[in-house]
């Protein structure tokens, strides 16, 4: 990791700041002509070569953003999909990670060569590779089959937002591109509309809870832990959001299906810790709901973010109310938003850098973690 280099400020004085309100924006650009095209283009290579099973991988946040792919192409799509960290899958692919199969890699700079050399052991076994990346000319790039590449080119500060949202939310369009294709009217009624709406209701949200961010911060600013419970789709979103709470304050958080953490963690649950219980429309929203209610008897407070008009907001000291209507498979991209604003607003309440988060301390630059990461 890089520093963020110091430059002329011309608006609010946090490059990540504004990132993250112009993450509507970003998101919007994918319906733009030369996007769609690409889109099309990709979702057509899918189609066409009607792989077995699609590996999605990342490392971070690209790898929290393979999470939610996997989903949105399982169930828009209905194509077989799962998500493997970069390392892990190129260290152990398994025997199906063949000429049948397709490889979609999220890597956002496209520099790590971990990530070049798994596109190159994929392509030896006749894997078909698709780079879903931010910058052009890089050795990943060049590698792949097949590219989906955004406009927005480096990012200048540490934390992933826009990039995040983007991979997840480009994938998710091709999802829906396949499932043109393979004639599932039934997928395209009930993703399409939400999925094209989403830009304007990021927008829309990060607006609103600008403010709020900052109250919620003051609230909760006392905690000595923070655990963030979802499930399904929405565990991208759990892992991404104790990742962001975490860079923010500086203290422990951790992100847990809230089955898993209720067969074990929980034990080490108790007053100074905070839950954040995530509660997408979907299966496990109610369970979600009565694990908060526990959560504040055992005496942690809970934020709940969950549609508007959902029961499960009840159970919570802080809310954060949704848009509704849109279904849970799509939530990712949208449900994100509050912690790009709370680990920013943390940031500042505990006076840390946020756009280089720890990696300006001394301790922190000779620790010898940028060398490790280059290690495959």
């Amino acid at each position: 990791m890089e520093l963020v280099k110091t430059e002329k400020r011309t608006r609010h004085p946090y490059w990540v700041y504004e990132t993250i309100m112009s993450c509507g924006d970003v998101l919007r650009s994918w319906h733009q002509e030369k996007q769609q095209r690409k889109i099309e283009e990709i979702a057509e290579a899918i189609v066409q070569r009607r792989p077995t099973h699609v590996f999605l991988a990342g490392t971070g946040s690209s790898h929290l953003a393979a999470l939610a792919q996997s989903h949105a192409l399982h169930q828009i799509a209905d194509i077989p999909a799962s998500a493997w960290v970069a390392s892990e899958l190129k260290g152990y692919p398994p025997p199906h990670f063949d000429r049948r199969a397709l490889l979609m890699l999220n890597t956002h700079t496209g520099k790590s060569p971990l990530d070049v050399m798994l596109v190159e052991q994929s392509r030896d076994r006749g894997v078909y590779t698709i780079g879903v990346t931010d910058i052009e000319d890089s050795p990943f790039a060049r590698a792949c089959d097949s590219l989906l590449i955004g406009q927005d080119g480096p990012k200048k500060e540490l934390p992933s937002t826009r990039t995040y949202s983007s991979a997840m939310y480009r994938t998710m369009l091709v999802a829906v591109a396949c499932a043109r294709r393979t004639g599932s009217p039934d997928s395209l009624r009930e993703y399409q509309g939400p999925l094209g709406a989403i830009p304007g209701t990021v927008d829309a949200f990060l607006k609103g809870f600008d403010s709020r961010a900052k109250s919620t911060v003051a609230a909760l600013g006392d905690s000595t832990a923070y655990f963030v419970v979802s499930s399904g789709p929405n565990m991208a979103t759990a892992h991404e959001g104790a990742m962001g709470l975490t860079q923010g304050t500086g203290r422990p958080a951790a992100g847990y299906n809230v089955d898993e953490y209720m067969h074990g963690p929980v034990q080490s649950l108790g007053k100074g810790h905070c839950v954040v219980a995530i509660a997408p429309p979907g299966p496990f929203q109610a369970k979600i709901g009565g694990f908060a209610r526990a959560a504040r008897r055992i005496g942690a407070k809970v934020v709940m973010i969950a549609p508007e008009g959902s029961g499960a907001l009840e159970e919570a000291d802080v809310t954060v109310a949704m848009p509704g209507g849109i279904p849970e498979v799509i939530t990712p991209v949208l449900y994100c938003a509050p912690f790009w604003l709370l680990g920013y607003y943390f940031s500042l309440h505990y006076g840390r850098d946020p756009d280089n988060l720890s990696m300006d301390k001394d301790a922190f630059k000779s620790s010898g973690l940028a060398e490790l990461k280059k290690l495959v």
